[in-house]
């Protein structure tokens, strides 16, 4: 027996057929892909995990950032004097009732001369 003539075989199956086709494709470019990536984790294994004294660096790094933005913030509230509506600004802080009833001070500009 043999297979009758394309043109003569139902629709829905050649679209079977095609579909069973892209699925074929699709699972050996899965399969490819897959083995690739396998390669990859295996390298990365190999290159070893980020160490615990990358970790520590970057804690210590972190702690450092912290204590130098608290002590320009600190020193800014030295500077405007503490309880002021212009530190309570910079901070994002409610002014409190005493530095609300002192008028508050004009804004100072600055211009940055060129060094000789």
């Amino acid at each position: 027996m043999d297979a009758p003539p394309a043109d003569l075989q139902p629709d829905w199956l050649n679209q079977l057929e095609e579909r069973v086709s892209r699925a074929a494709e699709e699972i050996g470019r899965l399969r490819h892909e897959n083995r690739r990536l396998e390669r990859e984790v295996q390298r990365l294994r190999k290159a070893g995990a980020p160490s615990s004294e990358g970790a520590a660096a970057w804690e210590r790094e972190r702690a450092e950032v912290r204590g130098r933005v608290e002590r320009l913030a600190q020193r800014l509230e030295e500077l405007l004097g503490e309880g002021s509506p212009e530190a309570a600004a910079l901070v994002g802080a409610k002014p409190t009732a005493a530095t609300e009833e002192r008028p508050a001070r004009p804004p100072v500009q600055r211009t940055l001369e060129p060094a000789e």
